[in-house]
């Protein structure tokens, strides 16, 4: 397997249009016309607001600090207010989000549906703490450490090749299946 290593000043931050937050990018995968494929970032969230629209993928959202926010969807709210538990949901959709008791953390994946399925985990190292890592030649898993805030993209060099994984400091792991046929 190869393995990126990424630490928290090579993230990438841009403040929001609205003024309401801001957003650090931690790994993005783009298609040759610069389009994101998937993308995993970690965002301030100052103030409520509307999500942006990004019609054609689906979402991942998990609440890393703060005390969680509503969402407001049209098949119904959602509260968002335990960290490390991911929900997702459909790029397209009006979401307006309320903040519940000042500013939140939070862990994000948008990944386009036609190409990928992704599955979000926390692993916490109580439970262990190691993690063999299994993948067919164009997936890939990122790990984001919840301790340092650094993180690693491991991809396979191999047909169905593995390695094993130990940490010290509880993880939000995303593995990146591909669905595409590239």
């Amino acid at each position: 397997m190869k393995v990126r290593f990424m630490t928290p000043e090579e993230y990438v931050s841009m403040p929001w249009k609205n003024g309401g937050g801001t957003t650090r990018e931690l790994m993005v995968q783009l298609d040759q016309a610069g389009q994101w494929l998937w993308r995993i970032s970690v965002a301030d969230v100052r103030s409520s607001g509307p999500f942006s629209i990004f019609p054609n993928y689906d979402r991942s959202l998990s609440l890393l600090s703060g005390k969680g926010m509503k969402l407001g969807k049209a098949t119904g709210d959602v509260i968002i207010n335990k960290n490390f538990q991911p929900i997702t949901f459909l790029g397209e959709e009006n979401i307006y989000a309320e903040l519940i008791e000042g500013e939140i953390t939070d862990f994000n994946v948008f990944w386009k549906r036609d190409h990928f399925i992704v599955e979000v985990s926390y692993l916490d190292k109580r439970q262990s703490n190691s993690l063999l890592l299994q993948c067919k030649k164009n997936d890939s898993f990122f790990v984001f450490d919840l301790d340092s805030h650094y993180s690693h993209l491991i991809t396979p060099e191999y047909e169905n090749d593995s390695t094993m994984i130990k940490f010290n400091a509880p993880l939000l792991l995303v593995k990146i299946i591909d669905i595409s046929g590239h």
